[in-house]
């Protein structure tokens, strides 16, 4: 399928908001504390932590962007199709298995390789920086360990070990899956008249069921896909986007800035419901991204700045950029601060990322 342009810009603009989560958890970890934790007077990296400024650095909105992206954009070609089967819908989960596979499995050998050359020097560097990230590189793994994760644990056990973005990979897989499964669902009906109203119910449901999950954002974007394809429902959006393209895009961004740290000092106590805990971040930023994404799709301006050619060529590097980013953070970037000749910790650390970051583009564009 032809990649959709502006998709692909915000993908890749999503990516280097969790490659700054990462450094900043690692060398500036007090950007995540909460407010009783810090000191009367906040610097710069504290202040930072809070909204709007947390945009730059708030992963859960950007990895809830990637879920909306996904269901839209696995949905794109059924919603164009006219003769598409069932056998082609299995078809496609087998490719979406290799797709994820095969690179998550890459990451992890490259992973095996600099445990064996003993390249990380995280655990050196996490407790002189008071960081709270896990060491996941204590013991070695066998190149079957490996394989196993890769190909199976990663995508559908939540297994993480060795590279913690790979949290994200088992929801991806998922729901990937579930995405061709209401596809599949969706062929039965498709000549009936009411077809699209019948799908309309079906996204409600679903969403109503999931709604605690990270797979609301899966069927957002393929419902938001299915208004985008469906003439009629198309037709009135872009009549009437003027009005409410604006509209989404600010609640987008209010939603996915939304945040946990001083809840009971910011303006999100007021929209926070019930007892708050923490996982629910990532549902009032899956709104936020669904919102955020139907207003870029919709938006001339903003959808033609983000098909600029450097966002596209941010976006086309976006995936491995995230599978190969904490290992270069681990390795490189912390081997970097340990030995850059600067007595005083912020230079060490600025120093340190600025001279990894090309790095991690060039691994990234390699893979």
């Amino acid at each position: 399928m032809k990649k959709i342009g502006y998709f692909e810009g915000l993908r890749g603009l999503a990516a280097l908001v969790v490659v700054n989560e990462h450094l900043l958890k690692l060398f500036f970890a007090l950007a995540f504390s909460d407010a009783a934790m810090r000191a009367a007077s906040f610097g710069l990296f504290e202040e930072a932590s809070f909204p709007p400024f947390n945009m730059l650095h708030n992963g859960a909105w950007a990895v809830c962007v990637f879920f909306v992206l996904s269901g839209y954009v696995l949905s794109h070609s059924f919603f164009r199709a006219t003769n598409m089967g069932q056998g082609e819908i299995a078809g496609k989960v087998v490719g979406r298995y290799l797709r994820l596979a095969i690179p998550v499995t890459a990451s992890l050998l490259i992973v095996w390789a600099l445990m064996g050359l003993g390249a990380f020097h995280f655990a050196e560097v996490a407790p002189m920086t008071q960081s709270h990230e896990v060491n996941q590189y204590i013991t070695q793994p066998t190149i079957l360990d490996i394989f196993a994760q890769g190909f199976g644990s990663a995508l559908f056990m939540d297994n993480l070990r060795y590279n913690p973005p790979l949290w994200t990979m088992s929801v991806e897989m998922i729901g990937s899956i579930g995405i061709f499964v209401l596809q599949a669902i969706f062929l039965s009906f498709r000549n009936s008249k009411n077809a699209f109203v019948i799908r309309m119910v079906i996204y409600v449901a679903m969403i109503a069921v999931i709604f605690p999950t990270l797979y609301t954002g899966f069927v957002l974007g393929m419902m938001l896909c299915d208004l985008k394809n469906y003439e009629k429902a198309n037709m009135n959006l872009e009549k009437y986007a003027k009005y409410w393209v604006p509209v989404s895009i600010v609640i987008g961004l209010i939603l996915c800035a939304y945040m946990i740290r001083g809840l009971y000092t910011n303006p999100y106590r007021f929209i926070t419901i019930k007892e708050f805990h923490p996982y629910y971040e990532y549902l009032y930023n899956t709104w936020g991204a669904f919102f955020l994404v139907a207003g870029v799709s919709y938006s001339k301006s903003i959808s033609t700045a983000l098909s600029a050619p450097i966002f596209r060529a941010l976006g086309k590097i976006s995936f491995p950029l995230y599978l190969t980013h904490y290992t270069v953070m681990s390795s490189l970037t912390a081997y970097l601060y340990l030995n850059l000749p600067f007595d005083d910790h912020a230079s060490k650390a600025v120093c340190s990322v600025a001279l990894s970051i090309p790095f991690m583009f060039v691994i990234a564009y390699l893979f």
